[in-house]
């Protein structure tokens, strides 16, 4: 059975105040979520031999978080990964976004959902106590348009799987493509290094990528290259080849186009720590999955163990829709309509 403590875990320079709910169920795994950017920012995982590790990257300070380029752990919105050119068009109308990185939208513009305070409050029903967050997201707000409500529940359960379930409606045409950016480390956040991890990812194709990290629209099959995880490999041993996908991007960061079953949760992929000792299983609703080697961390100040990350301290598993989607037609239709409800989830497992 779920149980939330809430308590203060910082202020803003504008003098609102942000609180952390601490999520433990009877197995001692818990998770702690700041209000700010709704960020993970401890994940405490149980192991057999009865020793327990943190297995996101983080801050213990909220300035840290504020400062922060890496998305540590935030919920991102109001579009996960890239938006090409930082605009798009619908309905003959263009639309002018936030740009950031490489003149594209990327995770929402430089004051995404990551740097945004939300509400939290908690519920309860049978399995327990749950948390949930809520933003609105104002019409124009990074060009976007419409009133965005977005409400982010946050589950941990008894057999040790924290779950995201993103809902959300509009009043005008939008897209909408929701994700979590934790930064995961399965040997501890502490560890030095991702690379000894063993990763499959269950999809037999990735969306190819241009010299701005835009997809192409070409689907290009993992079958014979470094990108093929459908069978577990460590993440170290093909990083450093010379494809030229792996060159632009300086590591992985591609999405994958997950392969579907008539599930209602799909198997996403897993990661295996370097010792073995913990594993982690992700699903989801969502058609495609972004893998991050964390090529690039630039921290804002030392991690939770006091020391600062440096590359591939850590990896990101975002659940999403595909990358630029509102510019490719041949992508899954990420605008949300009035009247319609955005409604996905994922889970990660941990064995």
């Amino acid at each position: 059975m779920t149980v939330i403590e809430k308590n203060k875990f910082g202020t803003l320079p504008d003098g609102r105040e942000v609180n952390l709910f601490s999520l433990e169920n009877s197995n001692n795994m818990r998770a702690e979520i700041i209000e700010y950017g709704g960020i993970l920012v401890r994940l405490i995982v149980p192991l057999e031999n009865g020793s327990f590790r943190d297995v996101v990257l983080g801050y213990d300070n909220l300035n840290y978080y504020i400062e922060d380029k890496n998305y540590f752990g935030a919920l991102i919105g109001r579009y996960g990964n890239r938006i090409g050119g930082a605009a798009y068009t619908y309905r003959g109308e263009e639309f002018q976004l936030d740009s950031n990185p490489q003149g594209n939208c990327l995770h929402g513009g430089r004051a995404g959902f990551n740097k945004q305070l939300w509400s939290g409050r908690i519920t309860e029903d049978k399995t327990g106590e749950a948390l949930v967050l809520r933003y609105e997201s104002a019409d124009g707000e990074s060009g976007f348009p419409g009133n965005l409500d977005v409400n982010v529940t946050v589950r941990l359960t008894e057999d040790n799987r924290i779950s995201f379930e993103y809902k959300a409606e509009t009043d005008q045409p939008s897209p909408v493509n929701l994700t979590q950016h934790s930064y995961f480390n399965l040997n501890g956040e502490d560890d030095d290094q991702i690379l000894d991890h063993k990763l499959l990812i269950n999809g037999d194709q990735i969306t190819e990528i241009n010299q701005r990290m835009i997809p192409t629209g070409t689907f290009t099959g993992v079958a014979g290259t470094a990108f093929d995880f459908r069978e577990l490999k460590t993440i170290g041993q093909d990083i450093n080849q010379s494809d030229k996908q792996l060159v632009i991007a300086g590591g992985y960061d591609h999405n994958w186009v997950l392969n579907q079953s008539d599930n209602e949760m799909n198997y996403a992929g897993m990661a295996v720590s370097g010792d073995d000792k913990l594993k982690m299983k992700v699903y989801t609703t969502k058609p495609g999955m972004q893998f991050y080697s964390g090529n690039s961390i630039a921290p804002a100040g030392p991690g939770k163990a006091e020391r600062l990350y440096k590359d591939r301290e850590g990896f990101c598993l975002e659940t999403q829709y595909f990358p630029d989607s509102p510019n490719q037609d041949h992508f899954p239709d990420t605008i949300l309509k009035p009247g319609e409800l955005y409604n996905q989830k994922t889970t990660y497992s941990f064995y």
